[in-house]
């Protein structure tokens, strides 16, 4: 075994243009066998042939959802105790009041409630209420100026005692396609020239 690392060493090291060929092709063939293996849509992608995506695909089959309307969007407001108790009654007032808030910020349309008794979204130990907010008019232009809107609800929660964080995203669902690739994309792999 000596002998032979001792030859692959010295042979790399009298041929560094080959060796550095081969580990290029070699990462290549790779990163195109994993790409290969995906399907870009919508943003995304999916790794075909596995439980979670035939699970995604049956769920999308039997319970096709519309296509978002254009300026509508939602965020969740996560709020949660930090000590892992389930929430009192103080900290549902904190709630109360943050969402309250949240009704009356720009560009949301609806607010639900995580008490509701018909539809509650409270964690089975209590210790974690999600509210989603329904936001209304967010383009291009306004779209961080919202998500910060909802952040700053959050960093009330957190003055109050609470965990907060916000969830969601404001997104367009199909990426725009235009121009020459940029150096500096922030997502990459892209599926296009984004």
């Amino acid at each position: 075994m000596a002998r032979l690392l001792y030859r692959l060493g010295v042979g790399s090291a009298r041929r560094p243009l080959l060796v550095i060929t081969a580990w290029l092709l070699l990462a290549a063939g790779l990163a195109a066998a994993a790409i290969g293996g995906m399907r870009f849509t919508d943003g995304g992608f999916e790794i075909d042939d596995t439980e979670s995506s035939t699970a995604l695909e049956v769920v999308e089959r039997e319970f096709p959802s519309p296509p978002p309307e254009k300026g509508t969007g939602t965020l969740q407001l996560v709020l949660f105790t930090e000590d892992g108790t389930p929430l009192g009654e103080a900290q549902r007032t904190v709630v109360a009041d943050v969402l309250a808030r949240a009704a009356t910020t720009g560009h949301v349309a609806a607010v639900s409630d995580p008490f509701d008794p018909t539809r509650p979204t409270i964690s089975p130990d209590g210790t974690t209420a999600i509210a989603t907010l329904s936001l209304r008019e967010v383009t291009e232009d306004n779209r961080d100026a919202v998500h910060d809107a909802v952040t700053a609800l959050a960093e009330q929660a957190r003055d109050r005692g609470l965990g907060a964080e916000v969830g969601g995203s404001l997104s367009d669902p199909v990426p725009r396609c235009s121009g020459p690739p940029r150096s500096s994309a922030r997502y990459w792999p892209s599926p296009c020239c984004c």
